[in-house]
């Protein structure tokens, strides 16, 4: 199966075909998830003219996964594939850090923060291919499916790891973003949270996005906790006129 894929566009009755045969593939990734997960990772990599990947490069840096051919995303069914191997990958990877918390119990925050600043950076990734040239060159049936694809992938991160959310959000992401995240993440309602403490930031740049951010959630989410968001965001824009 793994020899016949080939990214590139395909006709409706190919896509049918090929939505048959990944029932195949995810049968064999229950069966021998590790075999199936490298050769996936590789296959579906940009082109390169080094050696293949090992398990271990992929535990140790799961951002390498990310590093994506730009025809994945002309097809829904191969990047969901790859978000697939990316969760292994990441589980395994933060299995692997923390065991070293056992060994080594005086790393234990850096090790921790190490993990944070790891997986914020793919959810960062992941948003930003949500606006890539390479997307966005697709039909909408394509951008619509694969953007479902990372907010449902998103979503499971932000409920494992909630503190994820308001990192990646303190770091900010470019704003036309947000409609895609308030709209496709059902756990972003957590940032309701937080958002005076973002206002609260020095940088204008982080005060605009939060009011944009708490804007889109306070119409999202019409419950009282809103209302007080929605009261904070009009002070700090009456206080800036």
């Amino acid at each position: 199966y793994q020899r016949r894929v080939r990214v590139r566009h395909m006709s409706h009755k190919e896509q049918r075909l090929f939505r048959s045969e990944s029932s195949l593939w995810n049968a064999c990734y229950a069966a021998r998830p590790w075999e199936l997960a490298l050769k996936t990772a590789n296959l579906l990599r940009r082109k390169h003219n080094g050696l293949d990947y090992k398990h271990e490069d992929l535990i140790l840096d799961p951002l390498l996964i990310l590093q994506l051919d730009a025809r994945v995303l002309q097809n829904p069914i191969l990047f969901r594939m790859k978000l697939q191997v990316l969760n292994t990958y990441m589980t395994a990877s933060r299995k692997h850090l923390m065991f070293q918390t056992v060994t080594n119990r005086h790393a234990v925050d850096e090790i921790h923060a190490l993990i944070l600043a790891q997986e914020s950076a793919i959810v960062q990734l992941l948003l930003e291919s949500c606006i890539s040239d390479d997307l966005l060159s697709q039909d909408d049936g394509i951008v619509e499916e694969i953007r479902t694809s990372i907010c449902a992938f998103l979503h499971e991160m932000f409920i494992e790891v909630p503190i994820i959310v308001k990192l990646v959000h303190f770091q900010g992401y470019p704003e036309k973003i947000l409609p895609f995240t308030v709209k496709g993440i059902p756990s972003m309602h957590i940032c309701l949270d937080f958002i005076p403490q973002l206002l609260a930031q020095p940088q204008i740049e982080k005060q605009i996005f939060a009011i944009k951010l708490g804007a889109l959630l306070v119409e999202k989410y019409p419950i009282p906790k809103s209302l007080n968001v929605a009261k904070t965001c009009l002070l700090y824009t009456s206080d800036a006129a």
